[in-house]
């Protein structure tokens, strides 16, 4: 059962995702004949509890990690739109091999999603340019090459050029200052926490007057603009002609 808010009242509706279109999309994608089990064991190891807390929300943004699942609520809360109040769940999957399988459930339940997903263009992993490629397909804008693509936040989907770190460094003129800073007050840490820190430092600027348009990172900016948008459109499960 899904709930959306009319005017002053909510109105419930069910929905259903069917396994035959879940199994007729892999044929037309891949030209695949695979059974009701087969799918299911896929698409089960694809979930776990954190990431099934985007079936009750009323929109799903799919992150690759754990940096980002933890600044993006920040930098909207900085930018007036709090995730939480408007009942948006952000989840990760520590890198984006499973970021399709999670769209496809997400948006055959008709739950308004939006993907965040790096192209990696300095990576040496063939496999992780496959996927970006595979996902920006999926998405509705097929790119031949990795190299031909740039940052682009659009209506359903944000790729950035190479990845998160690399854009802040990018737009964020402190950003070096922020790392010092982080690593001064919170000891050894991983990326996560910083980049955390450096969004809550941000935030604290903000709160203190400066503008946000002119200390937050443009693209981050954009992100949060697109995904306050965003809505369901259409399935993107494809049929057999």
């Amino acid at each position: 059962m899904r709930r959306e808010n009319e005017e002053e009242s909510y109105e419930s509706y069910p929905t259903q995702l069917l396994m035959s279109a879940m199994i007729e999309d892999l044929k037309a994608r891949k030209g695949v004949e695979a059974a009701e089990e087969g799918i299911r064991e896929q698409y089960y190891h694809a979930f776990n509890p954190m990431i099934n807390e985007g079936f009750f929300a009323d929109k799903v943004v799919i992150v690759e990690g754990p940096s980002e699942q933890y600044a993006l609520p920040i930098y909207a809360d900085t930018l007036g739109y709090n995730l939480d109040r408007n009942n948006i769940s952000v989840v990760h999957l520590d890198g984006k091999g499973q970021m399709d399988r999670l769209l496809r459930v997400f948006n055959g339940f008709k739950i308004p999603t939006y993907m965040w997903f790096d192209a990696d263009k300095k990576s040496e992993n063939e496999e992780v340019k496959d996927k970006t490629l595979e996902l920006l397909e999926l998405l509705g804008t097929p790119i031949e090459k990795i190299e031909h693509i740039e940052t682009k936040v659009s209506d359903k989907y944000a790729i950035l050029e190479y990845d998160f770190e690399e854009t802040l460094k990018d737009e964020l003129v402190d950003y070096e200052v922020f790392l010092q800073q982080a690593a001064k007050t919170l000891g050894p840490s991983g990326k996560p926490l910083k980049h955390r820190f450096i969004a809550n430092t941000l935030k604290r600027r903000v709160d203190n007057g400066e503008s946000p348009e002119e200390i937050l990172p443009k693209t981050i900016i954009e992100i949060v603009k697109k995904i306050k948008e965003s809505s369901y459109s259409s399935s993107i499960l494809q049929k057999l002609v």
